[in-house]
């Protein structure tokens, strides 16, 4: 299966999936990878829950090694000069203890931080509701001068859908903030 969506990812460098399920072992693809990975659940014939992957490019051009696990919710790499930080929080997870993750995370200038956040932000991402995570969460990205890029680039865009008793169920849960200014966003290589 990811040898097949891997194969129509073109100009990609770093690729990052959540909830991958994996206990153990690596995909069979020629990308490079890093793995958090999930822990067992009894009784489910070796599947996990949880855990995270990143797929390196064998054409990416930066410099990629994996940073040191600061929380077991977080796949930390440095690519390049940027230091990017993927995370899942499950829902049944407290928000003091995901707000204890996040803190333990080292905030470089050029830090991204992306994932699923399981927390809903509502008005400030183009979602319906907001959540009790998401409430949390708002004074901490404020204190770390983080930009919600969902907000202002991809407002509205949902990132999480299912269906139940044929209803569509939707939500922006998938987050991507970051300290880089906007500027550098534009053009990294010349920062304009």
């Amino acid at each position: 299966m990811f040898h097949d969506v891997i194969s129509h990812i073109v100009d990609t460098h770093v690729l990052f999936v959540t909830e991958t399920w994996l206990t153990s072992g690596s995909y069979p693809i020629d990308w490079s990878q890093y793995h958090l990975y999930g822990s067992k659940v009894p009784g489910a014939f070796n599947r996990g829950s949880g855990g995270i992957t990143a797929f390196v490019s064998p054409s990416c051009p930066f410099t990629v090694f994996q940073l040191p696990s600061y929380n077991p919710h977080t796949l930390s790499l440095k690519v390049g000069t940027l230091t990017v930080h993927c995370v899942y929080f499950p829902p049944p997870l407290s928000s003091d203890k995901v707000l204890s993750a996040l803190s333990s995370l080292p905030m470089t200038r050029d830090t991204i931080l992306c994932g699923d956040f399981n927390a809903r932000l509502g008005p400030l991402t183009g979602d319906v509701i907001s959540n009790a995570r998401g409430n949390a969460l708002k004074p901490w990205f404020d204190e770390h001068c983080l930009s919600v890029l969902n907000a202002s680039l991809a407002f509205g865009v949902k990132t999480y859908s299912s269906f139940r008793q044929q209803q569509e169920l939707s939500s922006i849960i998938d987050l991507f903030l970051t300290n880089i200014g906007d500027v550098a966003l534009v053009n990294p290589q010349t920062g304009g």
